[in-house]
């Protein structure tokens, strides 16, 4: 496929890269700009910036850097053209379609079957208005979900046929096997098909960008044999470990609240955002997984655990919790009595009572610790001699290792333990677990904190600045900023001041002054997108540009009213400085280089030498003196 600038330029435009980054980190507002823990290193402390108004990021970290394309192609792997493909594609824009290449036929196989699922959905949403739906709507009804919550989540309903969903996708032009491998269908050993879904309340399950990839489906009648929910089998769309209910819908809430409600089913998390708590989610019909939470933590690294009081309820909170605190999360576990779950609690008592229960929600230890006096282990040495083993065993594994010794004083105070035995038993596990970080990334277990593929050194090198082009002068740094923020700089530099690329004293800045001239001449609007996607650029170039550009916020981002002979007064006085710099540094330069050249034994050319060096000197000293009186 071959594209145009102009069109590379759109999808940029109207690409929100906030939006974008936003989907794969947790994103904070700080002042103009947005931070986050950057996802491409094992980040402790937010080093990403994501500016929305230069439409760049840059990790000061790691010094990874570029626009909302460069994040497409680093994070998902995506070449390219792939890239500016499927920005298109969420922002609506039409792009031409490369002839016979087989490249594109994966991703039209899979914006086939989205398509699928959408239509799926469309035919279920409209199956609920119909009066054979009358035990789907007397459920809603019975639950008290209002319109517009069946709306925001889609709601449907499969009627009690063999083939309605697939005689009417066939007749809108989906092919059986795009049905089967969507999951809508199933194909019995004579080749004869029939649908997944019949007769159930379906809830459509989104993907965080809001598209249709799967759905879960309740038993409306007592039918024996049947289990109570169904979802979709794993697909090229969905995969349900990976899934997590409700988190497009709720996704702008979590980040408001910094804080999400994590419930066990469906009608439990729509019942919450019906109640207004709407930064609830579920775990997809699955018991939580560490995808799941490594996807949650995009938004938030705090989650209250609202999971049903009954036994079942009881351990897959255990479950969850350890999972949780293993990511990173600082989780809190809400009580209900036995028999109750979210959606009864909160219809029976209203939200303040759940609000309440927010508020009292238990630590983790709280949790556990609890749970052993109820069990009575408390009363039974071997029992809890182990569980105290699997207590410290959790906190060891807990990233933030601040908080180690304050649950290890709570723990001893609990059971009344001795501290110096705590304080030996910890030590053995954290042993063990510098062991396990010692192992071969397949045999070793992975948290939140730590990427598996570096080592202690280097995982503390990762977190110190780098600056991949070390040699590149600080004059010409500045002055790369203050064309690449603003073309009509360099414009008013080329143009008034017949500046040339030999103006800059590295290879590199010579190389990207000249890059900027090309890309001026060709008048290009975006003049770091140009640089950046440039052919011969590399990741350590275009981590480098977004280094620059994203120093601080550059004064030249708003100006309107700049003219070519008339620059800002305080870019002019910038941009000067930064010249009369580099030619003090190229006559620095120079005038080291012909020293090299002069004999010991004075001759003539010595001589011609010689004088050159003195008017270099002069010069020199005169543009010191204009330098300090400012210029």
């Amino acid at each position: 496929m071959k594209l145009q600038e102009t069109q590379i330029e759109e999808v940029r435009n109207r690409s929100d890269i906030v939006e974008i980054i936003g989907e794969t980190v947790r994103l904070r507002p700080q002042g103009k700009s947005f931070v986050g823990l950057c996802p491409f290193h094992a980040d402790k402390h937010p080093s990403m910036n994501v500016n929305p108004h230069m439409g760049i990021f840059k990790c000061f970290s790691c010094g990874k850097g570029g626009n909302v394309i460069t994040y497409m192609m680093e994070y998902y792997k995506l070449p390219f053209i792939e890239a500016v493909k499927q920005l298109a594609s969420r922002a609506g824009i039409v792009l031409p379609e490369e002839q016979d290449s087989s490249d594109n036929e994966s991703q039209n196989k899979m914006e086939t079957l989205r398509a699928v699922m959408l239509e799926a959905q469309t035919l279920y949403a409209q199956m609920l208005k119909n009066r054979e739906a009358l035990l789907a709507q007397a459920y809603i009804s019975k639950r008290g979900f209002s319109h517009e919550i069946v709306q925001q989540f889609s709601l449907g309903y499969s009627p009690d046929a063999w083939k309605f969903l697939c005689e009417g996708l066939v007749k809108k032009g989906f092919k059986e096997e795009t049905l089967e491998e969507a999951g809508l269908i199933i194909r019995k050993d004579d080749g004869a098909v029939y649908d997944r879904f019949r007769n159930r309340l379906m809830f459509p399950i989104h993907d965080v960008a809001g598209r249709t990839i799967g759905f879960g489906a309740r038993q409306l009648t007592d039918e024996k044999g049947q289990a109570k929910y169904i979802n979709s089998p794993e697909t090229g769309l969905y995969s349900k470990s990976r899934v997590l209910y409700g988190l497009y819908q709720a996704k702008n809430a979590i980040r408001n609240q910094d804080a999400a409600i994590m419930t066990e089913g469906y009608a439990d998390t729509i019942t919450l955002h019906q109640f207004g708590f709407t930064h609830t989610i579920a775990s997809s019909g699955t018991a939580l997984t560490r995808e799941q939470l490594q996807l949650l933590s995009r938004f938030t690294k705090n989650v209250f655990i609202a999971y049903d009081g009954d036994g079942a309820g009881q351990t897959a909170t255990i479950r969850g919790l350890e999972l949780a605190l293993e990511e990173g999360f600082n989780v809190k576990i809400m009580q209900f009595p036995e028999g109750e779950d979210p959606d009864s609690f909160i219809r029976n008592r209203g939200a303040d009572a759940f609000r309440s229960a927010m508020l009292s929600a238990q630590s983790f230890l709280e949790f556990r610790l609890n749970a052993l006096r109820s069990d009575g282990v408390l009363a039974d040495p071997p029992r809890l001699a182990q569980a105290i083993r699997e207590l410290i065993d959790l906190i060891v594994r807990i990233p933030d290792t601040m908080q180690h010794d304050m649950l290890l004083q709570q723990l001893w105070d609990s059971l009344r333990l001795s501290e110096m035995q705590l304080r030996r038993m910890y030590e053995e596990y954290e042993v063990r677990m510098k062991k396990r970080n010692r192992m071969p990334r397949e045999q070793r277990f992975v948290s939140y904190q730590k990427n598996s593929s570096y080592t202690e050194s280097q995982q503390m090198l990762a977190e110190e600045p780098i600056q991949p082009m070390k040699e590149v002068a600080p004059e010409e740094k500045e002055l790369l900023r203050l064309i690449l923020t603003n073309p009509k700089v360099l414009r008013f530099m080329t143009k008034t001041l017949e500046v040339s690329p030999d103006t800059m004293i590295t290879p590199f800045g010579k190389t990207l002054l000249l890059r900027a001239i090309d890309a001026m001449n060709a008048n290009v609007p975006d003049m770091y997108s140009a640089i950046a996607e440039h052919e011969k650029t590399d990741d350590a170039m275009r981590d480098f540009l977004a280094g620059i550009v994203m120093k601080r916020d550059a004064p030249s981002i708003n100006w309107k009213n700049f003219e070519v002979e008339i620059p800002n007064e305080n870019q002019k006085k910038i941009m000067t400085d930064c010249l009369f710099r580099l030619r003090i540094k190229n006559i620095d330069k120079q005038v080291s280089e012909i020293k090299n050249k002069i004999s010991d034994n004075l001759i003539e050319s010595d001589i011609e030498i010689l004088k050159t060096i003195t008017n270099l000197t002069k010069e020199k000293n005169n543009l010191l003196q204009q330098l300090r009186s400012g210029i």
